[in-house]
């Protein structure tokens, strides 16, 4: 077969073509779409409805793990922060028991220096008395600080 082609100049050419071919070419994504849009073009409010259907439970689907994956972090967040921030509370309260230990350890020292007298001798008691005392209170201190940092620690790896 034959087939004539006329090109912009205005010479024809002439080409054999394979029986069975035809005038056939490779359809194109164009006409394939055409074609897709002319057939389901009798179902437009029900491919319509299908989609918006099949998008809004996708959509739920996704705002559903999307918002409990959120407030898990957010709840494991708060529960580490609020015992750090509890333990470092803590923390402060043991160095501020630690510095009035320091000083009344040096106003023993000093007593001791001095003369003894039965008055210092008193004195040296009571500020050794009130030493032991901060002395359990910081101790008290640290434990609830290594408490709370035990539980920031599970919240972090609570799942």
């Amino acid at each position: 077969m034959n087939t004539k082609e006329t090109k912009p100049d205005g010479t024809q050419t002439t080409e054999e073509q394979k029986p069975g071919t035809g005038d056939s070419a490779p359809i194109s994504g164009r006409e394939l779409l055409g074609k897709g849009i002319a057939w389901v073009a009798p179902y437009k409010e029900a491919v319509v409805l299908v989609v918006a259907i099949v998008g809004a439970i996708f959509s739920g689907v996704a705002w559903v793990i999307s918002y409990f994956a959120t407030q898990a972090a957010v709840s494991q967040l708060e529960c580490r922060l609020t015992h750090q921030m509890t333990a470092a509370s803590f923390d402060s309260k043991s160095e501020i028991i630690r510095s009035q230990i320091d000083v009344k350890q040096s106003q023993v020292q000093l007593l001791a220096l001095q003369k003894q007298s039965q008055g210092a001798q008193a004195a040296v008691n009571k500020l050794t008395a009130e030493v032991k005392e901060l002395e359990k209170a910081a101790k008290e201190e640290s434990r609830k600080s290594s408490e709370q940092l035990t539980l920031a620690v599970k919240c972090a790896t609570a799942k």
